[in-house]
């Protein structure tokens, strides 16, 4: 697990009591509640009292000996002040894991001693005790399920980890949503991924499926990602685009393009300007292939060309650009290509005006 999320929910979590703390040192009053328990009080400041050291994934949190001692000091005075035992249990090493799950028996709302046990599981690889306790954090607080499904989802590199995922997940839990929807990049836990979607259907996301699909064609599994697109119940529906089976579009200062329907892209190009427009991965066989469209100027020139490379194949197995208006054309050889990116640019180099217009009835098609 990032230790960057522990620090994040520190300062979530404890941000109430840095208030209460600026209230007490401008003289304010305090609540009844933090005159009367002193050792909570005295837990609270030894909290406030850790400090961070480092930045991102080289961040940590560093206990002084006198912050230790405070915090050892608020639990003989208050055994249920549990951040003084979260403070003892990072400022320890050898017992750190004894004094942290002590903690948490005595109070499982403490989200600091969560946290820090759900590390301390991860880096053990020890899935069971990870789903447990990703369980219980998310159910007090469900806006952290999807910092916490990272840890799940690289749990996957380990076989072992597959059945307990499983059954955890047959159930549906609350932070089921986010772990379907980060997708693991390592090709064996992606496998495992797959398999364990295949195994327990969860119920249907248009934002899962997207970047499972966009996971798939990352990893060259052209025929996964597309079982799962032509499958798919969102596939048709507006907004519904899943690139890079769909369109995958350019959103540049000088390049931009939107799709305005299946079969429509809005252009703008800047005057004395080139780049790719939009990009999506085809299935080709062999045979003469056509790209036709009608293009619709509403201000300046612009030249738009496609070109057809295969995916799956070194770069040498290509064809040439041709101009897209009125059509462009591919010979594909027999056995030489399933899967192909097909690419279209524009160019407005010669233009005086920057290229205003649209690409109508864009239809990519086996002749």
């Amino acid at each position: 697990m990032k230790l960057r999320i522990i620090l994040a929910c520190l300062a979530l979590l404890s941000a109430p009591y840095w208030a209460l703390y600026a209230q007490a040192a401008s003289g304010g009053p305090l609540p009844e509640w933090a005159q009367r328990f002193d050792g909570f009080r005295l837990a609270e400041i030894a909290l406030s009292d850790v400090e961070t050291t480092g930045v991102g994934d080289e961040a940590s949190l560093a206990v002084a000996e006198a912050t230790a001692a405070k915090a050892k000091l608020a639990y003989t005075m208050e055994p249920l002040a549990t951040d003084a035992l979260f403070v003892v249990g990072l400022a320890s090493d050898q017992a750190s894991l004894a004094i942290l799950s002590a903690a948490r028996m005595t109070n499982k709302r403490n989200q600091l001693v969560g946290l820090s046990l759900l590390e301390l599981a991860a880096k053990r690889k020890d899935t069971e005790t990870v789903l447990s306790l990703v369980d219980e954090i998310t159910r007090v607080r469900p806006q952290l399920a999807p910092q916490f499904v990272s840890i799940l989802s690289s749990s996957l590199t380990d076989d072992n980890s597959l059945p307990l995922l499983k059954q955890a997940l047959a159930s549906n839990p609350g932070w089921a949503v986010s772990f379907w929807r980060h997708v693991p990049e390592n090709s064996a836990a992606l496998t495992r991924f797959v398999q364990l979607r295949e195994e327990i259907s969860p119920p249907a996301d248009f934002e899962a499926e997207r970047r499972l699909i966009q996971a798939l064609a990352k990893s060259d599994r052209f025929a996964e990602a597309f079982k799962l697109y032509d499958e798919s119940p969102y596939r048709g529906e507006p907004d519904s685009t899943h690139p890079p089976l769909t369109w995958q579009l350019t959103q540049t200062r000088d390049v931009r393009a939107r799709q305005t329907s299946p079969d429509a892209l809005d252009l703008f190009i800047q005057r004395d300007t080139l780049g790719k427009i939009a990009e999506k991965l085809v299935r080709v066989t062999a045979g003469e292939w056509v790209l036709s469209s009608q293009i619709e100027i509403r201000q300046g020139q612009a030249k738009v060309e496609a070109a057809l490379r295969c995916a799956s194949q070194p770069s040498d197995q290509s064809w040439k650009s041709q101009v897209v208006y009125p059509s462009a054309q591919w010979s594909i050889p027999e056995g030489s290509c399933q899967y192909a990116w097909l690419t279209l640019s524009g160019s407005a180099w010669d233009s005086s005006l920057s290229f205003e217009g649209s690409l109508r009835n864009l239809k990519f098609e086996k002749r």
